[in-house]
């Protein structure tokens, strides 16, 4: 593994800490690890039945490219569908959140501008909540 080319394989898969359960993190291209200067580039997994915090990042606008699985973003309190092949963007300042709908894991891309500072600028407004999205879980 170089700077230049890294193996998903070969990185460490960490978890995201207890406001987000079922969710880990690989990171890919960041100005810690390869001293990108523009974005930064990590690979999200979260389990079944799980999602993400509804969240914000003042500093970075985020594009992601779902890799496998079913899931529903909530942006702004409105829910959109998406599943494999699909990208997805949310403005900086945009509050967030992204749940596994399948009986899949649902893993994606995750591409932020400028690199985001998942300790300083990844703002949890509101924990996970399963009963507020069971209503759209796939059968």
């Amino acid at each position: 593994m170089t700077e230049y080319v890294r193996h998903l394989q070969d990185l460490p898969e960490e978890s995201l800490g207890a406001s987000w359960p079922g969710v880990s993190i690989k990171r890919v291209i960041h100005p810690k690890l390869v001293g990108s200067t523009y974005l930064s580039v990590n690979v999200l997994k979260i389990s079944p039945g799980h999602g993400t915090p509804n969240h914000i990042h003042y500093k970075s606008e985020e594009a992601w490219g779902v890799l496998e699985g079913d899931g529903i973003i909530r942006i702004n309190g409105k829910d959109y569908l998406f599943g494999v092949g699909d990208v997805l963007y949310v403005p900086a300042g945009e509050t967030h959140q992204v749940v596994c709908r399948g009986r899949t894991t649902l893993r994606y891309f995750a591409i932020t501008a400028p690199p985001i500072d998942l300790e300083q600028d990844n703002i949890v407004l509101e924990p996970f909540d399963p009963a507020s999205h069971s209503v759209h879980m796939l059968k």
